[in-house]
C-alpha cells in the first residue's frame, strides 16, 4: 500500500514544532503557578472555649500559627492589620447578615466629661517579633470583645487572613462561628 501525504515546506514544519513547544511551555508554567499557589507558608487555627457568649461579656479567641514551609517565617498574627516586611494579617469579622462588624471606638471615660479631652488609639509601642522555624507553632490570642462592637445578639463569623507580600498569596484560617446572646 502506498502512503500518500502532503509535503509541507520547511517553514510550516518549523511553525508546527514552535506551536507545540510553546503550548508545552505554557502548560508547564501554568502547572508551576498552580502548584505554587497551593503551597501554604503558614496554617492559622482559630478557636474559642465557648461558642455561645452573653452580650457584654469578654470574648477571647485563641490563635495557633504553624510554619508549613521549609524556612523560618514570621507568623504575622495580631488582631489586625499587622504589617510586617513580608506579611499583612487582618481579622475579618462578620455579623449575621454577612456585614463587617465595626471596631469599637476608644474608651473616653478617662476624660471624665472634659470636652477638650479625647482618647485616641495609639499604634505605637513595642512588641517582640517572633520567628517560627519549619514545623514549629506559636500560640497567641486576643480579646475580640475589646476590639469590636459585639453588643448585638446574633451569629458572628471570624477569620484571619494572612497575605504574603513576597508571593502575593494568602492563607486563611478556619472560619469560626459563635453566637452572642442577650
Amino acid at each position: 500500500m502506498k502512503r500518500v501525504g502532503v509535503k509541507f515546506p520547511v517553514g510550516i514544519k518549523f511553525m508546527r514544532h514552535l506551536l507545540c513547544t510553546t503550548l508545552l511551555m505554557a502548560l508547564a508554567a501554568l502547572s508551576v503557578a498552580v502548584a505554587q499557589s497551593t503551597l501554604h507558608t503558614v496554617s492559622i487555627a482559630l478557636s474559642m472555649k465557648e461558642n455561645s457568649v452573653k452580650a457584654g461579656s469578654k470574648i477571647w479567641v485563641d490563635v495557633v500559627t504553624t510554619n508549613l514551609s521549609n524556612h523560618p517565617v514570621g507568623p504575622g498574627f495580631y488582631p489586625g492589620p499587622l504589617e510586617g516586611w513580608d506579611f499583612s494579617t487582618k481579622i475579618e469579622l462578620l455579623d449575621s447578615q454577612g456585614k463587617p462588624v465595626a471596631l469599637k471606638g476608644p474608651d473616653q471615660s478617662a476624660c471624665k466629661g472634659d470636652p477638650k479631652c479625647k482618647v485616641v488609639y495609639s499604634y505605637g509601642g513595642s512588641y517582640v517579633p517572633v520567628t517560627l522555624d519549619p514545623g514549629k507553632s506559636f500560640k497567641d490570642g486576643f480579646l475580640i470583645s475589646q476590639l469590636y462592637d459585639l453588643s448585638q445578639p446574633g451569629t458572628y463569623t471570624i477569620q484571619a487572613v494572612r497575605r504574603d507580600k513576597g508571593t502575593g498569596g494568602a492563607e486563611k484560617s478556619n472560619l469560626l462561628t459563635f453566637t452572642v446572646t442577650p
